[in-house]
């Protein structure tokens, strides 16, 4: 389960693994949501509460942003954040 904090608004896409079967795959990218983002200081959270988590169709989370903007990842299990990436 995973947040993320951007400097904007961003747009969820869910992918599986390269290894996976192309027709899955397709699957995860034809069930990818939208989604809004809530303020957070100078930032924005993503999802507005709680935690995201993977569906029966992706195996993990990715987020693709509408416009050019900073992303920052923080997983629950770990409590550990991953740094700011360009997206």
């Amino acid at each position: 389960m995973a947040a993320a904090l951007a400097a904007g608004g961003v747009t969820a896409a869910a992918t599986v693994p390269a290894a996976a079967a192309p027709a899955r795959a397709q699957a995860c990218y034809d069930h990818s949501v939208g989604y809004e983002t809530v303020e957070y200081g100078e930032l924005h959270k993503w999802p507005r509460t709680g935690w995201a988590t993977t569906s029966p169709y992706c195996a993990d989370i990715n987020i693709k942003a509408n416009v050019m903007t900073d992303v920052k990842v923080c997983f629950r299990a770990t409590g550990k954040c991953n740094g700011f990436k360009t997206a």
